[in-house]
């Protein structure tokens, strides 16, 4: 089949186009169109060209809606595979749902949590064919809202992430880690760490902890997929908690942690518990004390925490969670 995909190369992993590639991989046709290309940040992430992405975002919009279109116009394509959507008119989504067999929309996130949704989203939401999401519990949900059609695709990791083979030995160069985006709640968990050797990655630590007094944690900025991957073999403990404000159950997380062999300190929910056995391919955690006398444990206790991370490494790799079977399944119930 022929296939536009509606993406981001910034999205996707800062270099490559791996749901297009899986796409291809799987025999069909696919092109890209790339929406971060008409923001003014995509030639360089200035102060001043954040400044007119934000100022001028209705022109960014309006040009990116035309020329999604032409291109629309200008193939026959079979599908419209958009992720996320958030620049994409309703009135555009109507043009393609005239020229394209199958209009459908893949969001990970919670459509209707408003930091990652936009107004463009939820005016769109009720003309696509198909809603895909992995988000099962809010199927009853968004048909309620106008969903037409509302399919699971499963979690994934993405190809980037993962390593070959589990080593036999690896060089530790931090104690405990958390790759995520700050919010109050995890600001919550992570801060009985305080006296821990722990390093925090994700948009928004830094301006926070400016005003907190934390001066032993090490604080960094958001990272590519590629340095991720490094970060999660080569720390002792990978810290995973869920956005409530998105309403997880499960998240990319909890597959690209053991995917790059890292051992996954998560979050426990039931979701979470009928894909990893907990103790032996994962271990979990309820509340802030959980978490300390965890971390305290597994620090101590480097063979047990080595025969955790390799046994999660072994039941993502073993079983069907690659970025391609996830585009494979959506493919298959189109």
């Amino acid at each position: 089949m022929k296939v536009l995909v509606y993406d981001s190369d910034f999205a996707s992993s800062g270099n490559i186009y791996p749901i297009k590639l899986a796409l291809e991989e799987l025999g069909h046709e696919a092109v890209m169109f790339d929406w971060r290309k008409y923001q003014y940040t995509y030639s360089e992430s200035s102060i001043f060209n954040r400044f007119l992405d934000r100022v001028l975002i209705n022109n960014v919009v309006r040009k990116i809606n035309e020329d999604l279109r032409k291109k629309i116009a200008s193939t026959n394509f079979d599908i419209l595979l958009v992720l996320r959507g958030e620049h994409i008119t309703a009135d555009t989504i109507e043009f393609a749902i005239q020229n394209v067999t199958n209009v459908v929309n893949w969001n990970t996130d919670d459509l209707f949590n408003p930091l990652n949704s936009s107004n463009n989203v939820l005016e769109a939401f009720s003309k696509y064919h198909i809603h895909f999401t992995p988000r099962t519990q809010l199927k009853n949900e968004y048909i309620e809202k106008g969903a037409r059609n509302v399919k699971r695709v499963d979690w994934y990791y993405r190809p980037e992430l993962a390593i070959n083979n589990f080593p036999e030995s690896i060089s530790f160069d931090c104690d405990i880690r958390f790759i995520g985006s700050m919010s109050k709640r995890r600001f919550s968990f992570l801060s009985a760490l305080k006296n821990f050797n722990c390093e925090v990655y994700g948009w928004g630590w830094k301006r926070k902890m400016f005003f907190l007094n934390f001066p032993q944690w090490n604080i960094f900025h958001p990272i590519g997929y590629k340095e991720m991957s490094t970060h999660f073999l080569n720390t002792r403990i990978n810290i995973n908690l869920m956005t409530i404000e998105n309403r997880d159950l499960v998240n990319l997380r909890a597959f690209e942690i053991p995917a790059a062999g890292g051992f996954q300190l998560c979050e426990r929910t039931d979701e979470i518990l009928r894909v990893f056995k907990e103790d032996k391919e994962i271990v979990c955690f309820d509340s802030p004390e959980e978490l300390v006398s965890k971390c305290e444990f597994y620090l101590r206790n480097e063979n047990i925490r080595q025969n955790i991370a390799r046994a999660g490494f072994e039941r993502v790799i073993s079983g069907k969670h690659r970025l391609i079977d996830s585009v494979e399944q959506l493919i298959l119930q189109i």
